[in-house]
């Protein structure tokens, strides 16, 4: 089953396994699933939901996936599974969360230092929204460095070629054959500095969650 896949070490020059634990809430491993190194992450979640509903006696499951996991095939399955889940969206992709969730005001509650959340529902779904301070202002800092390679580059001409970056695709347009910065992109990147936003069916409050 060794094989070569996406590293997360970032040596796509050595074989591999996908190890999958699933763990009790206080880190103890309950079961180890072992598959082939070029196995991709997101197609894991439905034998995973078969392992912990089929052959372990769990009186209660949280799947807790990251945004990688969170194709439309998956959440699917997880709503289907009946299990409770904490998973996090995406936020650009996300119409809900990008139009409603981020657009809605309310009190933050502090969970650290460097974490602040709070609840938004939309209907039946709920919603948990995070804010970083520190990784917002990483967040700008980086947004300032690229737009200012932007600039240059397109004073350099050759602009056109700079469309199908996806760093850059996001802050250009076309205008009048020319490709120019698009101010309104510019801010509305500044809504997701330090943000991520988690989707909950649990009973948990949104600082545990």
């Amino acid at each position: 089953i060794r094989r070569r896949g996406h590293s997360k070490d970032h040596r796509p020059d050595r074989v591999q396994i996908v190890v999958g634990v699933v763990m009790s809430r206080a880190g103890w491993p309950l079961a180890c699933e072992v598959y082939r190194g070029n196995q991709a992450d997101v197609k894991l979640v439905e034998p995973l939901i078969k392992v912990v509903q089929e052959r372990l006696s769990l009186g209660r499951v949280i799947l807790v996936l990251d945004r990688g996991f969170t194709s439309r095939a998956n959440l699917t399955a997880i709503m289907k599974s009946g299990l409770d889940y904490i998973v996090g969206a995406r936020l650009r992709r996300n119409k809900e969360v990008r139009e409603e969730v981020l657009t809605q005001a309310g009190p933050y509650q502090e969970v650290s230092k460097n974490l602040k959340v709070r609840e938004v529902k939309i209907g039946e779904k709920r919603y948990i929204v995070c804010w970083n301070p520190e990784e917002a202002i990483r967040n700008e800092r980086e947004r300032t460095a690229m737009l200012a390679a932007l600039s240059e580059r397109l004073a350099q001409g050759g602009a056109k070629s700079l469309l199908g970056n996806r760093g850059y695709a996001r802050y250009v347009q076309i205008e009048r054959g020319a490709v120019k910065i698009k101010p309104t992109a510019v801010e509305d990147e500044k809504r997701f500095d330090g943000i991520y936003v988690l989707e909950t069916n649990t009973a948990l409050g949104a600082v545990e969650a």
